[in-house]
């Protein structure tokens, strides 16, 4: 099957657009539906197995230290929701991310969390350190 290619000067920024009744409803449908697929941890570990090239099932369930069912029950949820694409070779199947947009979004999200999570350790800190200086002082 061949994949449809998008027009280059295609904009893929219609969730940004507004109008008096806000954003797109159709739009806000399909983005709530594409983090709902994100939201599975397993799934996250699949795409970070596929973030560097195709893979097998044996080769994702050990790297995933998951069983076979429980894995290839959320390559086929990615699938459907065109995150990832497979092929078959003899009895061997192969998975791949076939939207790379998925990574540059993981990568997003997880520098974030770190981010916040440093500052949290931070102001962690910075409180402890008041606190301290507050008994010392009484």
């Amino acid at each position: 099957m061949a994949k449809i290619q998008p027009a280059k000067n295609m904009s893929f920024d219609l969730w940004r657009r507004t109008d008096d009744s806000g954003f797109p409803e159709t739009m806000i449908s399909v983005m709530a539906g594409r983090f709902k697929l994100l939201s599975e941890p397993m799934r996250l570990k699949l795409i970070a197995a596929l973030k560097d090239g195709e893979k097998s099932v044996g080769e994702l369930v050990a790297q995933t230290d998951a069983g076979q069912p429980n894995v290839s029950k959320h390559l086929t949820a990615l699938l459907q929701g065109g995150i990832v694409s497979r092929r078959k070779q003899g009895t061997t199947i192969y998975y791949a991310i076939s939207d790379s947009t998925i990574v540059e979004l993981c990568d997003l999200v997880c520098g974030s969390a770190q981010r916040n999570a440093v500052e949290q350790a931070l102001a962690i800190g910075a409180a402890s350190n008041y606190s301290t200086e507050l008994d010392t002082k009484n």
